[in-house]
């Protein structure tokens, strides 16, 4: 079984001030690192949406195994670093949690 966590930014096109791709990439890299550092104050147009899945393994987050739950997916998120060669943006991440693969993406 798997499940997707979707982040969205909404902080413009980067590609104005990048004179190459290279440097576009690494904007963007930056970009969603300092996403995934704020996930639990997402700011301006930024949002989290979850999977059905997702919310189902979480349950209830007014209790606290639910706000637990949460607050241990957005960690993990927050704190992942074992990105692919081809995510040099960062934007995409695979891992286990609650014994399901897990998903997550970033879009702009």
């Amino acid at each position: 079984m798997s499940h997707r966590l979707r982040l969205y930014s909404r902080k413009g096109n980067t590609m104005q001030n990048a004179p190459d791709r290279a440097a576009h990439i690494e904007r963007i890299a930056a970009l969603n690192d300092t996403l995934r550092a704020n996930i639990t104050k997402p700011t301006g147009l930024d949002r989290i949406v979850m999977t059905a899945g997702i919310a189902g393994g979480i349950g209830d987050v007014t209790t606290w195994s639910g706000w637990r739950k949460r607050a241990e997916l957005l960690r993990t998120v927050r704190d992942f670093d074992a990105f692919s060669p081809d995510s040099p943006e960062r934007d995409f991440g695979r891992f286990e949690w609650q014994e399901a693969v897990c998903y997550f993406k970033i879009d702009y």
